[in-house]
């Protein structure tokens, strides 16, 4: 089998904010295709788009691209939500991991441990893996790096969710949980989301700096330690980890997105 997919479906607001329009859907894609087509090329980048600007499909040149009739109303979310979960189980017959998310989300390797296909490689089937999430802070607002030569990252928790899928599972429709009772989250992936320049509340970070990779172990700790059976809906769930601190990528991610 072949170690690794990339899925993604494309949407007109790609990260749920007024400056996310169609401009902005082409920068995340063209965000994504890169960052896949280095890591794992583009033949094994999949594609869903339904209502997408032919300008924004074409982009995906190369990549198998699934074209969905467009639709309107509140069931076009179940069923592309359907659609994404039947794709990820289909994938499974020919990839060990089938890596799932949106076109600003990106699924990172430590360098220090290889590329996606390394770390991937190094992980068994039959899991659903949570990675850490990241959120990219805008350069501007980054005050902890005088030159401003680092990239820096703050804690996400809606992106600390199940983006990496071997093993028969039910998401749910917004890809956040699954009913599956094993909690993974590797120590060597981490899942990135990009932003467009300042959001609402967002403040330059004074707050504590800390070196990367310092308490990711402490709240890897509390994702176990809260995990449990999200009410009656067969899913299961943690209390988000969350922290304040900034953290400056390390030069080995370089070039990665």
């Amino acid at each position: 089998m072949q170690i690794a997919a990339a899925l993604t479906i494309l949407k007109s607001d790609p990260a749920g904010g007024p400056q996310n329009g169609p401009d902005q859907a082409a920068v995340f894609l063209k965000a994504w295709l890169r960052h896949y087509e280095h890591q794992i090329t583009r033949d094994h980048c999949y594609v869903i788009s339904g209502d997408a600007p032919q300008e924004l499909v074409d982009l995906a040149d190369g990549c198998s691209v699934i074209r969905l009739p467009p639709g309107s109303g509140d069931t076009v979310a179940k069923r592309r939500g359907r659609v994404m979960a039947n794709m990820v189980a289909a994938l499974g017959q020919y990839y060990t991991h089938v890596i799932v998310g949106e076109t600003h989300e990106l699924l990172l390797a430590d360098p220090a441990k290889g590329d996606l296909n390394d770390v991937l490689g190094a992980i068994d089937g039959g899991q659903v893996l949570t990675p850490i999430g990241l959120e990219l802070i805008p350069r501007d607002l980054a005050t902890d790096d005088l030159d401003g030569s680092a990239r820096h990252v703050r804690i996400a928790p809606d992106l600390c969710k199940p983006c990496v899928i071997s093993a028969p599972v039910a998401l749910s429709r917004d890809g956040t949980l699954a009913k599956f009772k094993r909690l993974a989250t590797p120590d060597d992936l981490f899942l990135l989301g990009l932003a467009d320049g300042t959001r609402p509340g967002d403040a330059p970070r004074d707050g504590p700096k800390l070196s990367f990779g310092d308490g990711f172990a402490d709240l890897r700790a509390r994702m176990h330690a809260t995990w449990g059976k999200h009410g009656n809906s067969g899913y299961w769930a943690f209390e988000p980890p969350v922290a304040s601190h900034t953290y400056a990528l390390p030069a080995r991610f370089d070039g990665l997105f």
